[in-house]
């Protein structure tokens, strides 16, 4: 990995984490197709950002993991798996371990919070912490079937832990302890197991378990980290194919309004696996990282290598995006709630409600690296354990 392709990872940690954050603040998209106007823009806006772009942005985190992962791997035997976990010990692990039992007052203090101003009850803290278990906090608190089936009419599980986002931090680790088994079978597969982990995913051939399907992209990261292809597409027509299509997938996801409908969530593969294509890309165009190598139908022209220094808000919103990530579902976001209805109380029309949404997840950013400064300065050994050994300068 050269260092613009380390810089483009660096870059794309925080426009990412902004995208779960903005994932999560979708709340009710009303949009009535038949009588479409300017009442609608609220729900046309929130369907196109949280219920269709954004939903590359975890298949992207997988991708770069499973990419990073196997980066100097020559061999998978002992020495270099175990190697590899203890690295993962400290940067996985241990933070998902904390941040599972820190997110048990956080949440029940919102709660209670909630309390106050009509959107829970005392009976619903009551149930919350009488219903914790082992298995709910660091596996499946919350679980159920996908709204939707896939196309042969197997069912879907969605399972997450009690700290909900972290559902994608415990696939992590189950793909890291995988990963000999990950190792085989792309070296011995080749190129037609990526092909068929693809139509996998596309077709969501998945079993009904609590471990999510998009931990098929740290496979495709491994795939090309193991097969030394760059990070970007070089030809500048494979990139606007991309483009383009990723493009035109995200329309017709809007019309069909995600994954709220059952052909916009057997879509939505489709698009996780272009769009994270896109977004690769489009995250290189400022520096454009060379690609050191590409199977031969993706070659072309190589450029010049060039090297620049990644800005120190730049290294800072890097750093802190674990935190964030970690910090936003249990605390910041109803907070964030919170103080946007309370600025925008009285306001009416399309516009407020639009204006509203779009500061949301911006809000809750603030305020998790509010968070993040404050500790920074106060208890930065603290910070650096639970953000995995994040906030050292490397």
């Amino acid at each position: 990995m050269n260092r613009n392709e380390s810089l483009l990872i660096s870059r794309l940690r925080f426009p990412m984490t902004l995208a779960v954050v903005a994932q999560h603040c979708m709340g009710a998209a009303l949009i009535a197709w038949d009588t479409l106007g300017t009442k609608d823009i609220p729900g046309l806006v929130k369907t196109l950002i949280s219920g269709c772009a954004v939903q590359v942005a975890v298949p992207v985190f997988f991708f770069i993991s499973g990419f990073l992962f196997f980066q100097g791997v020559t061999k998978m035997n002992t020495e270099s798996y175990f190697r590899k976990i203890s690295r993962r010990w400290h940067s996985l692990i241990i933070p998902y371990i904390l941040w599972s039992l820190l997110s048990i007052p956080l949440l029940a203090l919102t709660m209670y919070g909630e309390t106050l101003t009509g959107t829970s009850t005392m009976a619903d803290l009551h149930d919350f912490w009488h219903g914790l278990s082992v298995k709910g906090v660091f596996w499946s608190y919350q679980e159920s079937p996908y709204p939707f089936p896939n196309l042969f009419g197997w069912p879907l599980l969605y399972a997450s832990p009690v700290l909900g986002p972290f559902w994608f931090v415990r696939d992590l680790i189950i793909a890291s302890l995988l990963s000999p088994l990950v190792w085989w079978f792309v070296t011995k597969t080749k190129r037609w197991g990526l092909a068929l982990l693809a139509a996998v995913y596309l077709l969501r051939i998945w079993p009904y378990t609590a471990v999510n399907s998009q931990i098929l992209f740290f496979v495709f990261g491994a795939y090309w980290s193991l097969n030394g292809w760059g990070l970007t597409f070089q030809k500048a027509s494979l990139r606007w194919l991309t483009y383009g299509t990723a493009l035109l997938l995200l329309v017709v996801l809007v019309r069909l309004e995600g994954n709220a409908t059952y052909w916009g969530f057997q879509l939505m593969p489709s698009f996780t696996i272009l769009g994270t294509a896109a977004v690769m890309n489009l995250g290189s165009l400022s520096h454009r990282p060379s690609l050191t190598s590409l199977p031969p139908s993706l070659k072309g022209e190589e450029e010049p290598l060039q090297r620049e220094r990644e800005s120190d808000i730049g290294r800072w919103l890097s750093k802190s995006s674990f935190f964030v990530f970690a910090l936003h579902m249990n605390f910041a976001l109803p907070l964030g709630f919170f103080v946007t209805k309370a600025v925008f109380r009285g306001a009416t029309g399309w516009a407020a409600a639009t204006l509203q949404y779009l500061l949301t997840p911006l809000v809750i950013y603030a305020i998790c690296l509010g968070v993040y400064a404050a500790m920074e300065r106060l208890t930065p050994r603290f910070l650096n354990v639970l953000t995995g050994d994040r906030v050292k300068t490397r």
